[in-house]
């Protein structure tokens, strides 16, 4: 699910870099973009990343929203099978806040930012899931999809200062060393922990050539774009895109 191009218009050149990602993930792979209207022109309205976690074909809605926009977001969804919810009395993030791995019955839940503790309670009572609670300490990192991000290949990339001590062993423990990529400085700073993936591809901004290489040595095809318009809001590649079809260790990636 995406914005409409139209409502990206207070900024020829986040139209521009809005059409750039839209071509690129058609490129990709087989994926399907659709688009919901809201009333707002703010480029902040681009990401449907935080509108609700889809599992299965339930919607579970974010409390970071307008609420006018929360309605009209639940009504589109409700419109398209979707059964939704909202979690009673804990602020919670959407899909910036709880990824899926790709592989693994884990749903990974990043609090101390915009999403509490007790998300992560309700979330395990909602999802087939095992929900790894983990804790955000870097004011610079207000999401979890802008410090993890698990891959359809196994592997887990992660910026290990984002979070505490006890969270970093608690990622440590969860997967194997060979399945962690970890972030330098350079690529956390610039959100490249959070590309859109499409089958075997990945769609990012800003990138270096090592991380670059280990993706594609992971048996990844690397597309960059820039998307400097919506990163200096805070928001990530991966925050411009709900993906509609996701649950516990859900296959193939879409916009």
């Amino acid at each position: 699910m995406c914005p409409p191009a139209s409502h990206l218009a207070t900024s020829q050149s986040a139209l521009r870099q809005w059409e750039r990602l839209v071509e690129l993930l058609c490129v990709a792979g087989d994926v399907q973009v659709e688009r919901v209207d809201l009333p707002s022109e703010s480029l902040e309205q681009a990401f449907a990343g935080n509108t609700a976690l889809i599992c299965g074909n339930l919607a579970i809605m974010s409390s970071v929203r307008r609420r006018s926009e929360r309605s009209l977001c639940r009504s589109w969804l409700a419109a398209r099978g979707y059964a939704t919810t909202a979690l009673e009395q804990a602020p919670f993030g959407g899909a910036c806040d709880a990824l899926f791995d790709r592989v693994r019955p884990y749903l990974y839940v990043g609090y101390g930012g915009r999403t509490e503790r007790s998300a992560a309670i309700a979330l395990s009572e909602l999802t087939d899931a095992r929900v790894i609670p983990l804790r955000l300490i870097d004011e610079r990192f207000p999401h979890l999809d802008r410090a993890l991000c698990p891959l359809g290949s196994g592997h887990v990339m992660f910026y290990p200062a984002a979070f505490s001590a006890q969270s970093q062993r608690l990622i440590r423990r969860s997967l194997g060393v060979d399945d962690l990529i970890e972030l330098s400085d350079e690529d956390a700073f610039v959100f490249a922990c959070s590309p859109i993936e499409v089958g075997d591809a990945l769609v990012v901004g800003e990138i270096s050539q090592q991380l670059r290489s280990r993706l594609q040595f992971a048996g990844y095809r690397v597309f960059s774009t820039d998307l400097s318009e919506f990163t200096r809001l805070g928001g990530t590649p991966r925050s411009l895109a709900l993906r509609l079809d996701d649950g516990p260790a859900c296959g193939a990636a879409a916009a």
